[in-house]
């Protein structure tokens, strides 16, 4: 478990991908952090990491342009990384930048 001011990240390996469960605010002080932490454990995943933001409370734009950073580098290995259980607060952001694509649980329900 790593933590900086306002934010918890843990990892968990679930199936053939890593969970990086975060806690508290991803902003432009979490984006090292993350990036070290992805970068570190997509090499032990198959298909890549999942990022789970139940308990986000905030997201920078920062942090998204980070987080596409990392799935283009990741799609380049053929892995990626993927939202799920996103906030509210997270949901919201990623809609209003019409990037809801990188939240698995809202992918699923337009696929169905």
């Amino acid at each position: 478990m790593e933590a900086v001011r306002g934010l918890v990240l843990s990892t968990k390996r679930e199936g053939n991908q890593v969970v990086i469960y975060a806690s508290g605010e991803l902003d432009l002080a979490a984006v090292p952090m993350l990036i070290e932490i992805v970068k570190s454990e997509s090499k032990k995943a198959i298909s890549g990491c999942v990022l789970h933001c139940e308990e986000v409370t905030f997201i920078d734009s920062e942090t998204i342009k980070c987080i596409l950073g990392l799935q283009m580098a990741l799609a380049s290995v053929g892995k990626d990384i993927r939202l799920r259980k996103c906030s509210r607060e997270v949901a919201r952001i990623l809609g209003l930048l019409g990037l809801s694509h990188l939240d698995m649980d809202l992918s699923a329900d337009i696929c169905h």
